[in-house]
């Protein structure tokens, strides 16, 4: 299904592969074997986000939150492909952190993936670790923090810290998100117990949650290329997330002892 090798490089963060199909025009960006982007490169969809990020599903969710603010301030931690680019519009700026330099010059290069070429609004990308890089970032500056920088059920700890998390929260505006995408957690034992030490963590900080769930929604006409996916979702007040409580995905959580 993922088609011939066109570029591969490895280093201390690990192996990435990008791959075609030519078939069906699609390309895909492997890092050490998971699926962390892919793009159409047929004419016409290659701003289209798929896999996990599709507008239809959690990330479509997320973004459409900050559709009415042309000024809308975004910062991703994880860049992947940089897929989530295509949200972002005239206007709006989104930041990417990546602590993998080989993940930069992939996603920047056209050659293998154009979406953060191709972003409409302005794009930057900081390399380093994402919670030492949110001191290059004002406070109170962003509308959306997401994390989306986890595998597995390995969960770096220094990122989703009771300290980072107030570092995160500081960093957003009063009506700002934290979203974080979960859903290369398993289901059961340590993938719950994980999510749990993070809705904690979240909680004592008074803020509202949500979970969103979409792994078993109906099949996609194109479903090999539109993946259902898991978030947790924060804010200082349950009003802020009332708009995603009206989507049957999403549900609140009770306060986790």
């Amino acid at each position: 299904m993922l088609g011939e090798t066109i570029h591969d490089c490895e280093n201390a963060f690990g192996a990435k592969r990008v791959t075609q199909h030519g078939a069906s025009g699609m390309r895909y960006f492997l890092h050490d074997g998971t699926l962390h982007g892919l793009q159409c490169v047929l004419p016409g969809r290659e701003r289209e986000p798929l896999g996990y990020f599709h507008r239809e599903g959690l990330f479509g969710c997320i973004f459409e939150l900050f559709t009415a603010n042309a000024n809308a301030r975004l910062a991703v931690i994880g860049l992947g492909a940089g897929c989530l680019a295509a949200y972002v519009t005239q206007g709006q700026t989104i930041t990417f952190v990546e602590i993998d330099p080989e993940v930069i010059s992939i996603a920047r290069d056209p050659r293998y993936f154009s979406f953060v070429e191709d972003c409409r609004g302005t794009c930057r990308i900081l390399e380093g670790d994402g919670l030492d890089r949110m001191a290059n970032i004002p406070d109170g500056e962003l509308d959306l923090l997401m994390h989306d920088a986890f595998v597995g059920d390995v969960l770096s700890d220094h990122l989703v810290s009771d300290e980072a998390i107030v570092t995160y929260l500081r960093k957003t505006s009063p009506d700002g998100i934290l979203a974080f995408h979960v859903s290369l957690m398993s289901e059961g034992g340590a993938g719950q117990k994980l999510k749990g030490t993070l809705v904690r963590r979240l909680q004592r900080l008074n803020l509202a949650v949500l979970f969103g769930d979409d792994m078993h929604a109906p099949s996609q006409p194109d479903e090999a290329f539109r993946f259902g996916t898991r978030f947790l979702v924060a804010a200082r007040s349950a009003d802020r997330l009332q708009s995603l409580q009206n989507d049957p995905r999403w549900q609140p959580i009770p306060i986790v002892s």
